[in-house]
């Protein structure tokens, strides 16, 4: 991993410092080295027993280490080049103001005590020394309970800022900034205070990371448990704060922002993995994910507790909560959360807008959220995935959250692919960008009491998934309220859905419920169903229903419908009989409806209308039923009305009808096309309502009601059936019902004739049969029926006309008839035992012509029972009809025939009933029954009882009880019993197990024990025999298990403080079997107290820690099958708190000393048996009063008071340390307090006199070095005078002749410089008494270099053209004053051109950027550089006109003639060079160029006049054209100045032809040079687009390569000459305006900006 220091320059001093004086580590600024103990330090290691060691030796952590003293006290500046090691004996302190600076990767380690004193105005603080970063303060486990406390610490730039490693140190007003890896990491079991925590910028400064594990605030890991009040976090690049490893925790009032950029893990503000943190009123605001919970490790339980918190501006996700493994998901509430509010994620406010995945994410696992508010987010408020039941909200607000366009993704809350649905109650969704709450691809969720409204879609949307909720508010949703597609199993129910649909364009998506192949297929299971459901004001209908089956709406109102729709609309079309289809189910239903649609349109539907009202203004029921299907629609309860239409039926195959009522509002039709109808009590209101048939229609009306058919049209071949019940009583003259009468049913047309025998109570009922058919020409005749009965040989009949609802009577005469029996028990076949009860019931008879009725019952065996009988009666009950109808049989209860007893025998009985009236008709019926001796019955209970799968598992030496008690033979019989037991007893020898004789042989309860079985498994066997059956035996297999020892113990002391020695004895505890015993005792505070295998450890001697104990003894015994098994007793034990013990080994009593002399002050022998040892200094002679054993509180943290009568208290917690006192006669009090016991305290006398100041240097320190440049800042403010005399302060170097100071104030901050040298600085301080004390400061002074810097020029300036500048090193200066010699350079392209070699001067620049140098040099050969970049302005050329001179200025035609031309130039600058002339004369050109280089006809170089010559021959006289261009490229950009001069040429007096010849010649020559200046004028085009770069600070002037400055001019020349011609048509016009445009200053393109 690479990392990045970016420090700056600031630091070098610092640097030289460090490595002058990192040999001279004494005094308050003091270098920590372990050089001195003879090994280099490495950075140590936590090894894999979670100990710290040395990566190289293995040695224990900090103990190998530099060691504090047994209090140490850090104040000005600290520096640290190798780690420091507080021991455990030990205590640092670190001062207010304090500055400690570590080296790259140096630590502080605390195994002992750490006090950091800063304060809120003067904080401590860590710096990095500048080579790297530090590893800042690492506790551990040592300094646990040993009442570290940090205040006001800063840590800077480190890569650890806190470790804290099973350690419970207090922090408070901690800041740490840019932390690379972690601010704190706690881990091993630590339980810290945290309070006031800040943390800035953790990991920015890693660069190409090869691992996760950097840019973290606070990382909290296996089983730790801190306590965090008030932390505020920003700018992190992978976690605010991280969980791991079965940890937890309280945290209050935390604030995280801006944790993002990690590339190797997930940048979370919390993550927790595996742990179990509570969290109160926390903050995340514009992190990657506010919060990341996941499961990992099914061993541990994850779980965040979160009471309040505020999720701002995430990027990904407010928060998720999941499991690393999502096929094995976690079955419970990872997460429980409470007063949430997630808003903003994926917003503007995110560090990338719209890369948002969801405000709250569950996926595969579960969480609690209550009282929760998501808004403002651009994914949905919450998804769910691969969920269950242990997901559940409770009070949830979604708000204006969804991903726009993303379908699923932009519902407020998204759930799919869940395992028994997430429960939600109480749900608000509002204003998402597409449907309030979108249930998809298997997804299930259920809940109550929703509000889902302003979404822009659907309230609530279902596809292919499963939705159970109660109570359902939506409203003023863009599509509807709810929408079903594709899906199964949809239980909504209280659904109040209005003002839906404003934004869709038709019902599929506007209406208030929505159903499209919500089912398409028939089933047993899975309907959609809503209950009680309302639909007010939606725009687009209450229902529309597509292609859906298994579809239930019930219950439900719609009001008002929008966009003239119709109510309830159900389109089937696109079934199939082939494929899918079923019934739809609309039951109590009632509509409120003013638009001219119908009310209820049905399309292509089967369906089951149960329930019907419908109000207002509408068209009713349209209803279309051709649905390819084999299945048949029902009209039920329904109340038409309507206006132009009441009912339009078409295409029904069967439709069945009940309780259909036209209603006084049905006015308008009543239409039937091609309909198969029947119906029953169809009931007119007004008797006025028309039924319209198509001649395919045919209706059956059954039992109809105020309908008149003669306003009916019943067109031909149409029928309308009117139709009535019947009934059939076949009764003979005593008007009984006569069963199994042959009945036959005659009708004389429109019915099919039957017959039947009559029922068991001779009626029987017949309905719907037609009684009257209605055609084009009128009701037909009324069907004749005609019933004709027989029984026994006697018939009759009769008739009955078939317009009404009628009942028919068929009488027969009979002759008398026998009884009909009525035979109860005994069954046939029954068996019963011997001698047993048998009851003879045949009370159920009777007689049709009511006659008394006589049983006799009969057996094969013994004959008449009745005459079996013995004694008085005559059957049960008295009955005069039925007489001996009952008996009861070898029953010794009497109360029923009159003391009679009637035996029955053992065997088989065919018994006969033969029943007879008066008349002497009889009848019989014969049943077989058996009475034989019956085997015992067996009921065995063991106890112990026995397992489910039948084996008797008990402890080896236990007693057993087989209880047969329950066991019985049916005749009574006395069983013979025995118990015998095989395989596990040693068989030659006697026990219960084989000796019968050890019982009596009845017994039915055995108590026996298995003490002496040789075997584990054995199979106990009960018999039982009742002499006349088979014996019957009751088995069971037996497994023993090897007995535990039976715990108990007593406890012995001889009082209860925790210092009082215990004894626990269970010496009386013996294993059952003699196995050897295993032994633990257990302390619910102290843990495991003693462990081992044998008896000697029975008794434990040892101490208890304060507090309530459960002592716990376990046994078990060394066998195998015994292993982790245990018998325990436990008893509760009470131990005091222990008092402390104070005593003052030194000083000695009486002592005498001044009031600066360090005393020692040691208390050995004091402390408090309730607090560790190993928490207690460690000095040499010194022993405490202490505890061996940590105790299971913690040690108590005892206040320690020193205590002075004259000063008060002048130590607080401390047993050892080091301390002046002031002048007087002092008695001492040490004071020990633990805070449960009444302090102890002891006193000494001490005798103190007065004392001279004392110095105390912060800096600079003995032997520090510096440079004669330096400033020196003299700070002994930590003088002193002990007695608090006013003193002042005079130092005096043996190298000066006068003070550096005199008599100043040694408080106050003094600066000055030194001359070169080592000066022995003596430091005089002098009290108002007189007093004085003298201290020697040595300090080397070492010559320093030059300091370069220039006066003039100033960097980064602009200095017009031509200037002449001042190089001025005058603001150079030499501590020393031995410079000599200084050097100006200019970088050109990159070399050094050297200006000057004086310490100033004037130079002369051209324009353009210049980059000059200035290098000083002393006596030492010690130089430095200074740099400066200006820019010099570049100034345009002018010719003037005035001095333009032409020699001559006429000539003759044809004559070769040499004109000579000068004119002035000026150009401040003096970076023009080009100037060439032009002279025009016809299609003749004549061009040349002018120098001011000496050189031709030019008199004197550099004048400014510029002079050339040119041969020109003139064909034709004329007035030729003199032009003068000066070009200037100094920047780059060309500028020009222009003059010109007509020349004048004269004719040529003769009359020679040649002259048209030679026109000739010239025209031809002068295309040629036309053509050529064509294309070097288009070359030069194309080259001025080159582009010229510009120059940035410290880099060389900007190079003109690659330009092709020819093409630069060239550009120029031609806007040059379009103004001379703009200018010739100005001499033209105006012949004396010609010089107003002379000289001026042209630029091709834009003109440049000033700087």
């Amino acid at each position: 991993m690479q990392k990045a220091h970016s420090r700056g320059q600031s630091l070098a001093f610092l640097l030289i410092l460090l490595m002058l004086t990192s040999l001279y580590p004494i005094g308050s600024c003091a270098f920590w080295n372990n050089d001195d103990e003879g090994k280099d330090f490495q950075s140590p290691t936590i090894d894999e027993k979670g100990e710290l060691s040395d990566s190289d030796s293995g040695n224990i952590g900090p103990l190998s280490y530099s060691a504090a003293r047994s209090t140490t006290t850090w104040s000005g500046n600290v520096w640290l080049n190798s780690s420091y090691s507080v021991n455990v004996a030990d205590e640092l302190v670190i001062s207010s103001c304090t500055q400690v600076w570590l080296n790259n990767g140096v630590r502080l380690y605390v195994a002992g005590r750490l006090k950091v004193e800063g304060t809120t105005a003067c904080p401590a603080i860590f710096h990095s020394q500048g080579g790297g970063d530090h590893e800042g303060i690492q506790f551990n486990s040592t300094s646990n309970g040993r009442g570290s406390v940090i205040n006001n610490l800063t840590i800077e730039n480190s890569l650890y800022g806190i470790t804290i490693y099973s350690s419970n140190p207090q922090i408070n007003n901690l800041t740490i900034t840019s932390p690379d890896y972690l601010g704190i990491d706690i881990f091993n079991g630590a339980a810290p205070f945290l309070n006031d925590i800040t943390i800035t910028g953790a990991g920015f400064d890693v660069i190409s990371p090869t691992f996760w594990r950097y840019g973290i605030g606070i990382s909290v890991g296996n089983l730790s448990t801190p306590v965090v009040n008030r932390v505020s976090m920003d700018g992190l690049i992978t976690r605010g704060i991280n969980f791991w490893g079965n940890s937890g925790g309280l945290y209050n009032n935390v604030s995280i922002s801006n944790v993002s950029g990690a590339t190797l893990a997930i940048a979370a503000g919390i993550w927790v993995m595996d742990a179990r943190p509570l969290f109160q009123d926390l903050t995340i605001h514009r992190s990657d994910n506010g919060i990341w919970v996941r499961h990992y490790d099914d061993s541990l339980l994850t779980r965040l507790v979160l009471r309040r918190g505020d999720i701002t501006d995430s990027m990904y996700r407010g928060m998720r909560v999941d499991k690393y493994d999502p096929v094995n998901y976690t079955n419970y509430q990872s997460a429980v959360v409470n007063n949430l509010t997630i808003s903003g994620t994926g917003g503007s406010g995110a560090k990338t807008p719209g890369l948002a995945e969801a405000g709250l994410e569950i996926n595969a696992s579960g969480a609690w959220i209550e009282d929760t508010v998501i808004e403002n987010t651009s994914a949905p408020g919450i998804r769910l995935y691969f969920t269950d039941w242990n997901t559940v909200g409770r009070n949830v607000t979604i708000l204006n959250s969804g991903e726009v366009g993303g379908g699923a993704h932009a519902a407020g809350l998204t759930v799919r692919s869940t395992y028994f649905a997430p429960d939600f109650s109480d749900l608000t969704v509002k204003g998402s960008p597409g449907a309030g709450v979108w249930a998809w691809g298997g997804g299930a969720i259920q809940g109550d009491n929703w509000h889902l409204y302003e979404n822009a879609k659907q309230g609530l949307y279902v596809n292919s998934a499963t939705v159970w909720v109660d109570g359902i508010e939506a409203h003023d949703n863009g599509y509807s309220g709810l929408k079903v597609e594709d899906a199964r199993n949809v239980e909504i129910s209280n659904l109040n859905s209005y003002d839906n649909g404003a934004q869709a364009l038709d019902p599929s998506n506007g209406a208030g419920l929505v159903f499209i192949e919500a089912n398409d297929l028939e089933s047993q299971s899975g309907d959609i169903h809503c209950l009680n459901c309302v639909s007010t004001n939606d725009a687009w209908g209450g229902v529309w229903a597509q292609d859906s089956v298994d579809l239930i709406i019930e219950n439900m109102e719609v009001h008002e419908p929008g966009n003239n729709t119709s109510s309830i609309v159900i389109d089937n079309g696109g079934l199939t009989h082939t494929q899918q289809g079923g019934w739809v189910d609309l039951i109590g239903i009632e509509t409120w409806q003013n638009t001219t649609a119908p009310a209820i349109d049905l399309d292509q539907a089967v369906a089951i209308i149960n329930g019907l009202q419908m109000n207002e203004n509408h068209s009713g029921i349209r209803w279309n039923g051709d649905h390819n299907m084999v299945l048949s629609s029902q009209l039920i309860n329904a109340n038409l009305s309507g206006t132009t239409s009441c009912l339009d039926l078409v295409d029904h195959s069967y439709l069945r009808g009940e309780n259909i009522t036209l209603s006084s509002e049905c006015s308008g039709s009543l239409t039937f096309t091609n309909v198969q109808a029947n119906w029953s009590t169809l009931s007119d209101v007004t008797g006025s309502h028309a039924l319209t048939l198509d001649s395919s229609s045919d209706i059956r009306l059954h039992r109809p009601i105020n309908v008149d058919l003669n306003l009916a049209t019943i067109p031909s071949p149409a029928t309308v059936s009117l139709a009535w019940d019947f009934g059939v009583w076949v009764i003979n003259l005593a008007n009984n019902g006569v069963p199994s009468a042959a009945v036959s049913v005659d009708f004389d047309q429109l019915n099919q004739n039957f017959s039947y025998q009559s029922d068991y109570g001779g009626y029987d009922f017949f309905g719907n049969w037609v009684g009257q058919i209605w055609t084009s020409s009128g009701g037909g005749v009324f069907t004749d029926i005609n019933i004709s009965c027989a029984y026994d040989g006697t018939t009759n009949a009769t008739n009955l006309i078939l317009d009404q609802d009628i009942i028919l009577f068929c009488n027969l005469d009979l002759a008398n008839q026998p009884p009909f029996i009525g035979w109860t028990t005994p069954q046939d076949g029954e068996q019963f035992s011997s001698g047993g009860v048998v009851i003879f019931n045949a009370t159920s008879s009777w007689d049709l012509d009511n006659d008394t009725v006589i049983a006799t019952w009969t057996s094969n065996v013994d004959g008449d029972l009745f005459g079996t009988c013995v004694g008085q009666g005559q059957g049960f009950p008295p009955d005069p009809i039925q007489m001996y109808t009952y008996l009861e049989m070898n029953q010794e209860a009497q109360n029923w025939s009159g003391n009679q007893f009637c035996p029955l025998s053992d065997g088989f009985h065919d018994i006969t009933l033969e029943l007879c009236d008066v008349g002497g008709l009889c009848v019989s019926e014969t049943r077989q029954i058996e009475l034989t001796n019956l085997p015992p019955i067996l009921s065995v209970i063991t106890g112990p009882a026995v397992d489910f799968d039948g084996v008797l598992r008990i402890p080896w030496t236990s007693q057993v009880v087989f209880d047969a008690s329950a066991t019985h033979d049916p005749e009574g019989d006395t069983l013979q019993t025995t118990i015998s037991a095989s395989n596990c007893f040693n068989q030659t020898s006697q026990g219960w197990w084989n000796d019968p004789s050890m019982w009596n042989g009845t017994e039915l309860e055995w108590n026996v024990t298995f003490a002496q079985a040789i075997s584990e498994n054995c199979q106990v066997t009960l018999s039982f025999s009742d002499g006349v059956n088979p014996t019957q035996y009751w088995n069971a297999d037996v497994e023993l298990d090897n007995e535990l020892p039976n715990a108990n113990f007593s406890l012995l002391r001889n009082g209860t403080t925790s210092q009082t020695e215990v004894t626990l004895d269970a010496s009386n505890t013996t294993d059952p079997e003699g196995d050897m015993v295993v032994v633990q005792w257990i302390s619910s505070l102290d843990g495991l107290l003693s462990n081992g295998t044998g008896s000697e450890y029975l008794i434990w001697d040892g101490y208890l820690s304060k507090g309530v104990h459960t002592i716990t003894l376990r046994v078990s015994d060394d066998t195998v099958g015994n292993i982790g098994l245990w018998s325990d007793a436990s008893i509760l034990v009470s131990v005091d708190n222990s008092p402390p013990v104070s005593i003052i080994s030194s000083p000695q009593n009486a002592m005498q000393t001044d009031s600066s002399e360090l005393i020692d002050f040691i208390a050995s022998g004091s402390g408090d048996w309730d607090s560790w040892c190993d928490t207690f200094p460690v000095a040499a002679g010194v022993e405490w009063h202490c505890s061996a054993t940590d105790p299971y509180s913690g040690s108590d943290w005892l206040q320690v008071k020193w205590e002075s009568n004259i000063s008060g208290e002048i130590a607080d917690g401390w047993l050892i340390w080091s301390g002046r006192l002031e002048a007087g006669n002092h008695t001492i009090t040490l004071s020990i307090d633990d805070g449960l016991s009444n302090p102890v305290v002891s006193q000494i006398l001490i005798d103190v006199t007065p004392s001279a100041p004392v110095l105390g240097m912060v800096n600079p320190q003995n032997d520090d070095s510096f440079t004669s440049a330096n400033i020196i800042w003299w700070d002994a403010s930590n003088s002193t005078d002990f007695d608090n005399d006013n003193f002042t302060m005079t130092v005096n170097s043996d190298l000066l002749n006068e003070a550096i100071l005199d008599n100043v104030s040694a408080y106050d901050l003094h600066q000055f410089r030194l001359p070169s040298g080592t000066h022995s600085l003596t430091v005089t301080l002098t009290d108002e008494t007189g007093m004085v004390s003298e201290e020697v400061v040595v300090i080397n002074v070492i010559e320093s270099g030059p300091e370069v810097a220039m006066t003039s020029p100033e960097n980064g300036r602009y200095y017009p053209p031509a200037s002449a500048l001042l190089l001025s090193a005058n603001a150079t200066v030499d501590y020393d004053g031995d410079i000599v010699g200084y050097q100006w350079f200019e970088y050109v392209n990159g070399t050094e051109v050297l200006l000057l070699e004086e310490k100033w001067g004037m130079i002369y620049f051209g324009p353009g950027s210049h980059h000059i140098a200035l290098y000083a040099e002393d006596t030492r050969g010690a130089g430095e550089w200074a740099h400066v970049n200006i820019t010099l302005g570049d100034s345009a050329p002018k010719l003037n006109q005035s001095s333009l001179i032409v020699k001559p200025m006429s000539f003759t035609e044809e004559e070769l003639t040499t004109i000579e031309v000068s004119i002035e130039l000026t150009d401040l600058d003096g970076t023009t060079e080009d100037v060439a002339g032009q002279i025009t004369h016809g299609i003749q050109i004549w061009n040349f160029v002018l120098n001011d280089a000496g050189e031709g006809r030019d008199l004197v170089a550099g004048d400014g006049i510029w002079t050339g010559t040119v041969d020109v021959e003139a064909e034709g006289a004329g007035k030729p054209h003199l032009r003068i261009v000066a070009t200037d490229m100094g920047s780059g950009e060309a500028k020009v100045s222009i003059a010109t001069a007509d020349l004048l040429v004269k004719e040529m007096e003769t009359d020679m032809p040649w002259v048209t010849v030679g026109g000739s010649i010239g025209g031809i020559i002068l295309l040629i040079f036309l053509a050529n200046m064509f294309v070097s004028f288009r070359r030069r085009r194309l080259a001025s687009m080159d582009v010229i770069g510009s120059w940035t600070s410290f880099s060389d002037a900007t190079s003109s390569v690659g330009i092709d400055q020819a093409s630069v001019v060239d550009a120029a020349e031609e806007s040059a000459v379009q103004m001379e011609n703009d200018l010739q048509m100005q001499e033209i016009q105006n012949p004396l305006d010609v010089q107003t445009a002379e000289g001026s200053e042209i630029q091709s393109g834009k003109d440049l900006p000033k700087i």
